[in-house]
């Protein structure tokens, strides 16, 4: 008759050997966790609106220049209002790029020589849109409106319009292609509006540091701006789903 022989699992006698050895121990629970938070760490920067740095340039097809059409006239600029090229912004969630036919109503005749414009010319005679890449970018599970803002800033409350786009967008008629100069992130976005919790308007803080010195006029005169100051509007939203929708 054979004798008995202890079968051995190979797995069992490892575990057995890792339970028994501290020092190993902790080296695995040091590794598993150090690879979970590097993982974690890569979903979070490749999704996250802040992959974008603040003031880092994205190249673009045509170096549009705000500072020339934005600025003031005192400035060598045209004083274009914001309003103007994104029209979308009052009246939708997106602000919206000007199409083509807006840009040639003027460049068929203005500043026809300069590099760019012939650029420009070379995309509108080819039919083609200019593929022009996104600054400001948030993640698809953001709902962010552009109406809703503009409508009680700039319509409401009278505010210039420079001022407005400004808080989010920092001082565009100073720039030539758009940078990024604000982190548009959660916390950033409630850091804003935890100070328009109260119903009554007041000096915003912290968005009294984003103010830009707006070149344009707002709609409203001085007597009735002064009169919002006692008016009551409608407090800022902090529950999930108004962005998460």
């Amino acid at each position: 008759m054979a004798s008995d022989s202890t079968i051995t699992n190979p797995l069992c006698d490892l575990a057995i050997s890792i339970q028994k050895n501290q020092a190993l121990r902790y080296f695995i629970a040091r590794y598993f966790l150090l690879h979970r938070v590097i993982f974690y760490a890569v979903i979070l920067i490749t999704l996250s609106p802040t992959t974008l740095l603040a003031d880092e340039t994205v190249e673009q097809p045509i170096q549009f220049t705000h500072k020339r059409h934005a600025a003031p006239v005192e400035e060598d600029g045209h004083a274009i209002n914001c309003l103007y090229c994104h029209t979308y912004a009052r009246r939708s969630a997106v602000a919206g790029i000007p199409p083509l036919a807006k840009c040639m109503g003027c460049h068929r005749y203005i500043a026809t020589d300069k590099d760019e414009i012939k650029k420009l010319t070379r995309y509108w005679e080819s039919g083609k849109t200019i593929p022009w890449k996104k600054v400001h970018d948030l993640p698809d599970f953001v709902y962010f409106t552009h109406e809703r803002h503009i409508q009680r800033f700039v319509f409401q409350e009278g505010q210039p319009v420079q001022q407005v786009c400004g808080y989010c967008h920092g001082d565009v008629k100073t720039m030539t292609v758009a940078d990024r100069k604000r982190p548009l992130t959660m916390g950033w976005c409630l850091s804003c509006h935890e100070q328009f919790e109260d119903p009554l308007v007041h000096a915003p803080s912290p968005a009294e540091d984003w103010k830009v010195v707006a070149s344009d006029k707002g709609l409203m005169s001085a007597a009735q701006t002064e009169a919002l100051q006692t008016t009551k509007r409608n407090p800022a939203p902090s529950d999930c789903w108004e962005c998460h929708k």
